[in-house]
């Protein structure tokens, strides 16, 4: 069975370098919809962006993105989930760069 995914949309957030993240609607092999977040590096062909500024581009240029890291959510209620205890240890973190 392939596990093939269909790009719909595709948002490019570049953060210096090679590296970015990238937002993207996608379909699954079983038709279902879903959002994906990723860490990319970009490779030869990517179109150029702005630093800090979320770009929407073809998402045919997906394939030349390297999805390092990636995370699919399917509802609202999973990313608020996630996303809630992701800012809960951020400040940790950040409280813990102050100190140093």
């Amino acid at each position: 069975m392939s596990y093939d995914n269909e790009y719909e949309k595709l948002f490019f957030l570049d953060i210096g370098g090679k590296w970015g993240y990238a937002i993207m609607h996608i379909r699954d092999s079983f038709g279902k919809k879903k959002l994906r977040l990723a860490k990319c590096k970009r490779k030869t062909g990517f179109p150029k962006t702005d630093k800090w500024e979320w770009q929407d581009i073809d998402p045919s240029k997906i394939e030349n993105l390297s999805q390092v890291s990636k995370i699919n959510i399917k509802s609202k209620k999973e990313l608020e989930i996630c996303f809630e205890k992701m800012l809960e240890e951020i400040e940790s973190i950040e409280k813990d760069i102050d100190e140093e």
